[in-house]
């Protein structure tokens, strides 16, 4: 088979996975922890039973493809904290990921994207020098609803604090696609795709299948980080070897976390209440941008004005605005499995 028909095949098994539907609103959307594979300490491995968003499947990919998640660190007032608040990652999605876009909108954002691109570019390390990865930086994604089994650290310990139950599980590494189509095409080979409903389900008894995810340095100590995802599915013989149980039963509030979207429960308080994109935040993004963009003239060109911000010479971000990301359209491209979209907290 080609690997043509293969990822139309697989796009397709996922299609009928998702189920579109109006993810909830902000207020409705209940509180759901966190497991983030995200540097030293979080690296190991996880096994979960995935769930379905109803929107977009099993996973939300974020990658070159449709172009990278930017982001950037901002003071974040917040009247409960000792402090006033804290340094917060404030997140932009790819443009094809926000729905409904008014005029103003898709202007705002295209304003904050360009804005973005030029600090990163003149001011990091071959610029000016006043900002890093600290501050501002581009990331790729996968974002898995799960209901966590077992969390390990990279010395195959018990990762502290975990315990089992229902999360957003993000991997920030940019094969996430690649590397899930992979196995799954490797499992396939064997002969029938049966197994798949084993793991791709929301069932909450009978769960007999799971994914595992692991995450470590590289092994030559350079940068990034070492993917690897494997489909597992219970072998009756060999019950001590399963990371689940036949009587593992879960709560119908499970259902209810995992009926908001994926991308909502990433941004989080980033989110619009009827929609992802909030114009209040990008506009504070935006004023971030600009005094650093200031501060970033006046050091290349001391002797030069700096007091405006505009930015230009820039290629805006095409308007590709449609109604909802369909992540499950899945395709070749570059040798990755990858997110078509007619268009993440």
């Amino acid at each position: 088979m080609s690997n043509v028909n293969e990822m139309s095949n697989l796009g397709n098994f996922f299609d009928r996975l998702s189920k579109k539907q109006k993810p909830a609103s902000k207020d409705d959307t209940p509180k759901l922890k966190v497991i983030a594979l995200n540097y030293g300490p979080k690296y190991g491995t996880i096994k979960f039973l995935p769930f379905l968003d109803a929107n977009y499947g099993p996973v939300v990919l974020i990658d070159d493809d449709e172009g990278r998640m930017r982001e950037i660190s901002i003071w974040r007032d917040v009247d409960s904290s000792e402090d006033g608040g804290w340094d917060a990652w404030y997140h932009v999605l790819p443009l094809s990921y926000y729905d409904n876009l008014t005029q103003d909108e898709i202007d705002l954002y295209n304003r904050v994207v360009s804005k973005f691109d030029y600090a990163r570019d003149s001011g990091g390390d071959n610029g000016a020098g006043l900002y890093d990865y600290q501050s501002l930086r581009t990331k790729c994604y996968g974002l898995f609803y799960g209901y966590a089994l077992q969390y390990f650290n990279t010395e195959n310990k018990s990762q502290d604090n975990f315990t089992a139950g229902p999360a957003l599980i993000v991997i920030p590494n940019r094969t996430v696609g690649f590397t899930l189509k992979t196995d799954m095409e490797k499992w396939d080979s064997y002969g029938s795709t049966a197994w798949r409903n084993k793991i791709y389900n929301n069932n909450l008894t009978g769960r007999d299948g799971w994914l595992e995810v692991s995450l470590v340095p590289r092994v030559d100590g350079g940068v990034g980080n070492n993917l690897t995802i494997n489909h597992a599915v219970a072998n009756p013989n060999m019950p001590q070897a399963n990371a689940v149980g036949p009587d593992l039963v879960i709560s119908d509030d499970v259902l209810k976390m995992f009926s908001v979207s994926i991308l909502r429960s990433f941004l989080g308080w980033e989110a619009g209440k009827d929609k992802l994109f909030d114009a209040e935040n990008f506009k504070k993004i935006e004023f971030d941008l600009d005094q650093k963009i200031v501060a970033i003239k006046a050091a290349l060109e001391p002797t030069t004005n700096a007091s405006t911000a505009e930015v230009t010479g820039v290629t805006p971000v095409v308007n590709t605005n449609t109604a909802v990301v369909d992540v499950q359209n899945l395709v070749p491209a570059n040798g990755q499995i990858v997110m078509k979209a007619p268009p993440v907290g």
